[in-house]
């Protein structure tokens, strides 16, 4: 289930998040003076206060390093931020995970019935900072981290991630 910058980093039960980054070494990133930063349009599932709060932190980061806020057409690079979200459940330690038995002739897999099952909810969330050269159009840096909750989006968290994740640009 994918439902956009709003899934990253709930509070309670959580992994902690691993910043990752891909670029071109080659690119020359002491070029980029200004930026912008590329809206989300409103879709289903996205939570526009977090959507905003996401992007006024990344606003704050740039700036606090020096980059001016540029328009979109006027921009050295742009930045999008972006999140998704995987649901799944998890049987914690101490359940019983349900055993399976798979019957050869079908295929199929059935659970024997157990007592001590307590599944729950897990959302496995990875926000994503993209920057697009403007000049040239091509992404010229990713980074991105991932992280696993059973719980809501904490808006200090998400500020976390996105300080985590433009602390790498420029690599």
């Amino acid at each position: 289930m994918l439902t956009g910058l709003s899934v990253l980093l709930g509070s309670g039960c959580s992994t902690a998040p691993k910043v990752q980054t891909k670029y071109e070494s080659s690119n020359n990133f002491n070029v980029y003076k200004s930026f912008a930063i590329l809206s989300i349009k409103s879709e289903s599932g996205r939570n526009p206060e977090l959507v905003s709060l996401a992007e006024e932190t990344a606003r704050q980061v740039l700036v606090s390093r020096g980059f001016v806020e540029r328009g979109t057409n006027d921009a050295d690079v742009a930045f999008r931020l972006r999140g998704e979200s995987l649901r799944r459940v998890e049987f914690p330690e101490g359940s019983d995970t349900p055993p399976t038995s798979l019957n050869a002739g079908t295929g199929w897999k059935s659970y024997e019935a157990r007592e001590n099952l307590d599944p729950r909810t897990v959302y496995d969330r990875t926000l994503f900072i993209e920057a697009v050269d403007k000049k040239s159009g091509k992404q010229v840096w990713l980074g991105w981290l991932e992280a696993s909750s059973s719980s809501r989006v904490d808006p200090k968290r998400l500020q976390q991630g996105v300080r985590a994740i433009l602390s790498h640009f420029p690599p």
